[in-house]
């Protein structure tokens, strides 16, 4: 193939790569004067496999004394931002572009998350070398953006693909080696301020004195004052046996970003089969952390564990999930603590794993015992949809009985809010629900809880217990009346708040906004909020979240007022300690997979882009910020 001299097509439109040699500053303000355009002649050649600038799996220390060089991948499509950072210390940069290719799509985003698998990539399309244009503009700065529509449009107008590229894909080099040539930081960005200083971009945080303890509805640090929760849940793990973004990024800059990002504790999601069975993980889910290579789910956690403790980070476990999926739903088989794969004594053993595993490593401060309980109304056994007769009798073993046919299903003594959703619910005598304290005796919340809570407390006395309201972290409304039979100090009641479960006429901004507010909030009040209120008890809102174009749907946008109102302003049940308690749901901007998701797709609701170098959108997490980042 001949190459394409692109100087020519700069002339007819304007520029190659619209590579943005300016920093995108969007929660921390740096800049490089180092300021680049697009020249000279880039190859265009068809590949099948491509060659480049062979990278060692683990590069080689700097000569210079700097830190050991790392490499990071990302890849989107024309309407993604891809944003080349290397910021781990004052001294990173882009040492190198190995790698950058156009490529034309794939069967599935499943596919092509695997033909591209970062360090070794293998397309299985047409794909062009876009590498020499990359590396020209980006090599020695900290952070470079590329404008992949313009890329897109000028290698289909040049290369053999046919017009069909629809991805770039690039892995860049991180280096901390002293570049003497480098130009200095300088510009009107290069000032720090207070909320900016050196110390904030690359210090660690410090953890509050250990351990944690509820106290009315203030979760406090060893000298009795408040730690207030401002955090981000990092999935993944409960998917794939690895948290999202190893794939792409070295753990240690991952964890070096949550803390930039001002999150204060991590809400780490696992499975009962994770734990339990501690299979090993792919190496493509960890493509990027090359020593993480032949690790089992486990080691990866641990690993993750270690790292966010390094910056300073808390991390609270939650075991979300029976199965390793995707949640959650009603037909999942996942909404209680047992089902056709594990009894309730192997859930009770995963937690008692996790709590012997992690009962010295101080920056695990709690444990949330149930994730979203909910009906169950079938599951899935051996890869099939399995009906509640049926998988009834399966479970009916866990509690050494004989097989049995049983067709007689109980809906329990629920709030107005359950029975109404029990008459909405099709099918709803072929589901099980689970109660707070009455009903049938294996269906009790409650009951579990008494039973799982000491045994984690016995070998981890000093960690936070989370008690995650019914039906979808929704109610919390008996827990008074029925209370728990475990110390005070060491339960925190979990809630879970999105636009789908508030009424929809709140979320139309023809109604008053004061009206629509005090609907919403005596709504959570009677819900969950008189906790905090009453100063019964800490609220911890565990999961809330809205998609990336939030501020253009405007029941979205209503939503997040009257949340932002509720979690902070006046009307807050927490207001007279500062907000309540919350964590964010997610942090990646990429679907690990898992039923009903694809693996490779936007995340609508992560906080960060897909290289996971920068938040996705500046006014979506300057709406977390509100919420008292800091």
């Amino acid at each position: 193939m001949l190459p394409i001299n692109l100087k020519r097509l700069a002339s007819a439109a304007a520029i190659l790569l619209l590579l943005g040699a300016t920093l995108c500053s969007l929660y921390y303000d740096r800049a490089d004067s180092r300021n680049r355009s697009v020249s000279g002649n880039v190859r265009s050649s068809r590949v099948t496999s491509p060659q480049g600038v062979p990278l060692p799996r683990r590069a080689a220390a700097s000569e210079k004394g700097g830190k050991e060089d790392t490499f990071r991948c990302c890849g989107g499509q024309k309407h993604h931002q891809l944003l080349l950072a290397c910021e781990d210390t004052q001294t990173s940069h882009i040492a190198g572009v190995p790698l950058a290719l156009a490529v034309a799509p794939a069967n599935s985003s499943e596919e092509q998350a695997i033909a591209l698998r970062c360090g070794a990539e293998r397309p299985k399309t047409c794909a062009t070398n876009v590498r020499e244009a990359v590396a020209a503009a980006c090599t020695g700065r900290r952070s470079c953006e590329v404008d992949l529509e313009s890329v897109l449009e000028q290698m289909n107008a040049s290369s053999s693909c046919g017009g069909n590229l629809d991805t770039l894909h690039v892995r860049w080099v991180c280096s901390s080696t002293v570049v003497s040539s480098r130009a200095p930081v300088s510009g009107a960005h290069a000032a720090t301020d207070a909320a900016n200083s050196e110390a904030d971009l690359y210090a660690a945080a410090t953890l509050p004195p250990l351990p944690l303890s509820a106290n009315g509805s203030r979760i406090v640090d060893a000298n009795g004052s408040r730690v207030r929760f401002h955090g981000v849940s990092w999935g993944g793990f409960h998917i794939v046996n690895a948290p999202g973004g190893l794939n792409v990024a070295p753990l240690e800059s991952l964890a070096k970003m949550v803390r930039r990002l001002k999150f204060n504790v991590v809400r780490l999601t696992v499975s009962v089969h994770a734990i339990l069975l501690n299979p090993p993980v792919e190496e493509r889910r960890v493509a990027a952390n090359p020593r993480l290579f032949h690790a089992k789910a486990l080691d990866v956690l641990d690993a993750t564990i270690r790292a966010l403790d390094d910056e300073g980070v808390m991390v609270w476990l939650d075991m979300h999930m029976l199965d390793s999926d995707w949640c959650c739903n009603q037909n999942d088989g996942n909404g209680l603590w047992f089902n056709d794969n594990f009894s309730e004594d192997d859930y009770r053993q995963a937690l008692v794993d996790l709590a012997k595993r992690y009962k010295t490593q101080k920056n695990v401060v709690g444990l949330g015992l149930k994730n979203e309980p909910r009906q169950v109304c079938s599951t899935r056994a051996n890869g099939q949809q399995v009906k509640l007769t049926d998988w009834l009798a399966l479970e009916a073993k866990y509690e050494g009985k004989e097989k049995e046919d049983v067709t007689t299903f109980v809906e329990g003594n629920h709030s107005e809010d359950f029975a109404e959703m029990v008459e909405e619910t099709s099918n709803n005598d072929e589901c099980l629900w689970p109660s707070w304290a009455s009903g049938e005796e294996r269906l009790r919340y409650r009951d579990f809880l008494n039973r799982a809570g000491p045994a984690v407390l016995a070998e981890s006395p000093h960690w936070l217990l989370g008690v995650n309201g019914l039906f979808y972290g929704q109610y919390l409304d008996e827990v008074l009346q029925e209370p728990l039979d475990l110390p005070k100090t060491n339960v925190v009641f979990e809630a879970h708040e999105y636009k789908w479960y508030t009424q929809s006429s709140l979320l139309n901004e023809s109604m008053p906004f004061d009206k629509a507010l005090k609907a919403y909030g005596d709504n959570l009040n009677k819900n969950w909020g008189y906790l905090s209120k009453g100063d019964h008890a800490p609220i911890f809102v565990s999961e809330f979240g809205m998609s990336h174009t939030w501020e253009n749907e405007e029941d979205s946008r209503r939503w997040f007022q009257l949340f932002h109102e509720y979690a902070v302003g006046d009307v807050s049940p927490a207001a007279e300690i500062g907000g309540l308690d919350w964590a964010y749901w997610q942090l990646s901007g990429v679907q690990a997979g898992g039923t009903g998701r694809r693996e490779g797709e936007d995340e609508t609701f992560g906080v960060l882009n897909r290289c996971w170098t920068a938040p996705w959108n500046s006014k979506h997490y300057d709406a977390l910020k509100g919420l008292g980042l800091r």
